[in-house]
């Protein structure tokens, strides 16, 4: 039994965005190929596969023993119905579409060969397709609704666990797929006959379910509490940084008052980020100063680097606001422009969707703007009026990480054709240079050529202030000693190789 700190909204991950949700459902879905810990790409559910010379078509030989657990085969159309799936607009992905970039389909060379068509060369695509994201439904399973897949009805992949259960809010039962064959080589079948993930958001009652032994793991340990668990007999401590999109604000450059650069590095400039994040994460939490985290990925390979950002600087700040024309008048708080006030709509999720400290860490910094001279309303809401005040553009500043291993998700955060709520573009950036950087990066096929074009995106969006990064989160997991667990590329657990447990 493992103790999550997030509760899966949409258990679908072709839909979802939640890196909870690629913890969950790793068991479940394969994929066609496997990233290995040194982060190469090895073969899964296909068993080799060859790129054309020009990135825009990729063949994949599948095996030929992989049966889903609802008895169905897995052959090439179960690999094409499935991507149709995805970038169709009836299933609304927010994710798993953009990791399928120029697609445009996917041929049935014969039933156990599989080649996928791109209009333009797609370099980063056998990344993408080692993800959950782009895992494999049995084809009966995708007869559901999106609605009823993020629901877990009719769940069905071919990986070494079934979904027994689904109770949102409280927890999910994984139980042992009998049919379930190994299908890559650095993957062994659990051992388990079952995995049950509680859903336990409290800080305390995780802490309180680990260590009184109720459950064998627990997620999202505090900071406060590493030094407690290293020391205990009973129970030890994997801290992991995951690749990714660093914890970060995104503003929303489509509208005032952060469609002007200087009011966007006004902000950047205001947030004492080194002090704020030392403070509530007791000097766990490196900074960040890139939109994308490499910390821990072959360098050569992930083409991205990182940019001084831009410095706390209150005076900076202070005159930028008012060469923008943002005027604090004697004895107001909160500056005008034209009568209008420095009003910033910053929405946040439920406190039981959020992980770690991102409650404390965002009023410390909603202080420090205030200061100079912003009023920002931020204020819990449910996850559908957040989902629909994101995908309407009815904001000014967005806060999240995402764990990955694929640089080519600087393109699905940032590029233009990705505005929400088709793609990532939180900040629904428009910029040409950015927009140009991006389309090299992903039709090159040398990654020296990839690694300056995404060191350009990351430098960029930052110094413009269309993205402030905050933090590099940490994985903090908590076991007890006699547990088993895998880790992936990306620094999530994988209780493929889970054993020893309840």
């Amino acid at each position: 039994m493992f103790a999550l700190a997030t509760n899966p909204i949409c258990l679908d991950p072709q839909v979802s965005t939640q890196d909870v949700v690629n913890t969950v459902t790793r068991g479940i879905l394969d994929s066609l190929v496997y990233e290995k810990p040194d982060h190469t790409i090895a073969p899964w559910l296909a068993s080799s596969w060859e790129e054309s010379p020009d990135l825009t078509s990729y063949v994949f030989h599948l095996r030929r023993d992989v049966i889903f657990s609802d008895g169905s085969p897995f052959d090439a159309t179960v690999v094409k119905t499935n991507f149709d799936r995805i970038v169709s607009p009836a299933t609304k992905s927010q994710y798993a579409a953009t990791l399928l970039g120029p697609y445009v389909r996917t041929d049935v060379v014969d039933r156990y060969t599989a080649r996928v068509v791109f209009a333009s060369p797609f370099a980063p695509f056998l990344i993408s397709a080692a993800t959950p994201n782009l895992g494999m439904f049995s084809t009966p399973a995708l007869t559901k609704s999106s609605e009823t897949l993020c629901s877990g009805e009719g769940f069905v992949g071919s990986g070494p666990f079934t979904l027994g259960s689904f109770s949102r809010g409280y927890k999910i039962v994984l139980n042992r797929n009998s049919r379930a064959r190994p299908t890559a080589r650095d993957i062994p079948l659990s051992r388990l006959d079952s995995v049950v993930f509680r859903i336990l958001p409290e800080d305390r009652t995780r802490l309180g379910a680990i260590a009184s032994g109720q459950v064998d793991g627990a997620d999202s340990i505090p900071t406060t509490q590493i030094k407690t668990i290293e020391h205990s007999s009973e129970l030890t401590l994997r801290q992991i940084a995951p690749p990714g999109m660093a914890y970060s604000l995104y503003l929303n450059t489509s509208k005032s008052p952060f469609n002007d650069p200087r009011v966007r590095q006004a902000f950047a400039h205001a947030l004492a980020l080194d002090q704020t994040v030392s403070a509530v994460y007791g000097g766990q939490y490196p900074r960040a100063h890139a939109a994308f985290n490499i910390s821990n990925i072959d360098s050569h390979r992930t083409d991205s680097g990182p940019t001084a950002g831009i410095a706390f600087d209150r005076g900076m700040a202070e005159r930028l606001l008012d060469d923008a024309g943002w005027k604090r008048t004697p004895g107001a708080q909160v500056r005008t422009r034209g009568g209008t006030p420095l009003d910033i709509v910053w929405p946040a999720l439920p406190a039981s969707h959020i992980g770690d400290k991102r409650t404390v860490l965002a009023f410390a910094m909603i202080s420090d703007l205030e200061r100079i001279g912003f009023h920002v309303v931020h204020t819990n809401t449910d996850t559908g009026i957040y989902s629909r005040q994101l995908n309407s553009g009815d904001y000014d500043v967005a806060d999240l990480s995402w764990s990955g291993t694929n640089p080519d998700a600087l393109r699905q955060f940032f590029g233009s054709t990705n505005a929400l709520p088709r793609g990532q573009n939180i900040s629904r950036l428009d910029d040409p240079s950015v927009d140009n950087a991006l389309a090299t990066a992903t039709t090159s096929a040398d990654p020296d050529v990839r690694k300056r074009q995404y060191a350009l995106v990351q430098k960029r969006v930052v110094e413009t202030g269309a993205v402030v990064p905050v933090y590099i989160p940490q994985r903090v997991i908590a076991l007890k000693r006699s547990v088993d667990v895998t880790f992936g590329a990306d620094g999530s657990p994988r209780f493929l190789g889970f054993g020893g447990a309840r």
